[in-house]
Formats: structure tokens, C-alpha cells, sequence
């Protein structure tokens, strides 16, 4: 999916950690075993510019093509508008 970045007037890809539509980035970073489901939280090991961490399932990734970011719900609701 992608969205519209309201200050940069950038379009970036997103993906709503949890939800079973899941971008070709997002399968890519499964098969190769940068990201892993645990329950309801998602671990990101060295993919995208993130070095390890776990997410929420209801947080969202936003992707530029090259580094993934990780924002609350409510921020990406505030900062970007879905396209």
C-alpha cells in the first residue's frame, strides 16, 4: 500500500504489521529471515536499516525502497495520507 508523506509530499510504501496483505518487501524480508512472527509482535533482525527490534502488531512500517521505519498508528495517521 502506499501513502503520501503530508510535509515531504513523498510517496512511500507502508505495511500494517499484522495484516495479511503483505507487500512484496515484506514477503521478501520473511523468506530471508530479516523478519519473524512471534504472537502478535513482529521481530525485525538487521532488514531494512533496522538492527533488531520488536513491533506491535498494530504499529506500521513505512518503506522508501532502501530503510524501513516503524510509527505508532496514531503518528502515521497524523503525518501521512493512504493513496
Amino acid at each position: 500500500m502506499k501513502a503520501l508523506h503530508l510535509k515531504t509530499k513523498k510517496t512511500l510504501e507502508f505495511w500494517l504489521i499484522g495484516n495479511e496483505s503483505q507487500p512484496d518487501w515484506v514477503r521478501k524480508a520473511f523468506e530471508n529471515g530479516g523478519f519473524r512472527q512471534n504472537g502478535r509482535k513482529l521481530i525485525i533482525v538487521n532488514t531494512y536499516g533496522l538492527v533488531k527490534i520488536s513491533v506491535s502488531a498494530d504499529e506500521i512500517l513505512i518503506f522508501n525502497g532502501k530503510y524501513a521505519k516503524v510509527l505508532p498508528k496514531t503518528k502515521f495517521e497524523r503525518e501521512y495520507k493512504i493513496i
